[in-house]
């Protein structure tokens, strides 16, 4: 278990501040998959629940203006003792249907969500993976 105390801790050691971490909770399959190198996307649904995580919005709920986000806090589960993962986040790209703008990144987001077995009619946002900070 770690409490949001020694998560503190674990920031201040790494410089980190909590505006630049992004809290998801995650499989502990997916979990494990990340950890072990063979997942270095992870996919959540294009919606406006997580587009609010990534961007501020407006009143009219309007994008205005991308997060700082520079980690994601991965937690394998609702309880106190679920294991839990902080990583880097290296960028972000929404996937719609019907674009696709052709970079090398939203190639590397569609081949990777293909392994997940996402299809060219699916849309979501891709979270590019970097280095694990800690694991626990």
């Amino acid at each position: 278990m770690i409490t949001a105390t020694e998560l503190d801790v674990i920031y201040a050691q790494h410089g980190i501040k909590r505006e630049n971490v992004l809290f998801l909770t995650i499989y502990r399959a997916i979990l494990k998959r990340i950890a072990d190198g063979t997942k270095k996307v992870e996919f959540r649904d294009l919606t406006d629940y997580y587009l609010r995580k990534l961007q501020y919005v407006d009143k009219k709920n309007q994008p205005t203006g991308l997060k700082p986000l520079k980690y994601i806090l991965f937690k394998g589960g609702y309880t106190n003792t679920s294991p839990m993962m902080l990583i880097q986040l290296v960028d972000w790209y929404s996937i719609e249907k019907g674009y696709n703008s052709g970079s090398e990144r939203s190639r590397f987001i569609r081949e990777e969500a293909k392994k997940d077995g996402f299809t060219e009619d699916d849309e979501y946002i891709g979270l590019i993976l970097g280095d694990i900070i800690i694991q626990k």
